[in-house]
């Protein structure tokens, strides 16, 4: 048996660094299933970048009733991906919308939807 330790390193050599997304797609939460959030984002930039992310959820008033973290994902220029998560709360009836904001490589990319749990 051999162990072996490894580290990826991700850097930009020209700063052409960006990101776009399509529109929020929500799963809204059943009684079987969390509440699920995904869009598709792609590097449309010219380096390499690494996003990481957090969904915020906040009741019809604007207070934040939860939020979770969201895994990092590596993506190549030119590369696209489907990123997102769940949020592993419960949440009460009512009117919500759902925030999934992306940095990356010291920019921000925010994209958000409304949903109704009954």
């Amino acid at each position: 048996m051999q162990a072996s330790l490894g580290a990826l390193l991700t850097f930009s050599v020209t700063g052409e660094v960006a990101m776009s997304a399509e529109p929020l797609v929500l799963r809204p939460q059943t009684a079987t299933a969390n509440l699920g959030a995904s869009q598709t984002c792609t590097n449309s930039g010219r380096e390499p970048l690494v996003a990481k992310g957090v969904m915020a959820i906040v009741d019809a008033r604007g207070a934040l009733v939860g939020r979770s973290s969201l895994q990092p994902h590596r993506l190549l220029p030119g590369e696209s991906a489907s990123l997102g998560g769940e949020y592993a709360g419960e949440l009460d009836p009512g009117k919500y919308r759902v925030l999934l904001t992306y940095d990356f490589e010291g920019q921000t990319l925010t994209r958000s939807a409304d949903v109704e749990i009954r």
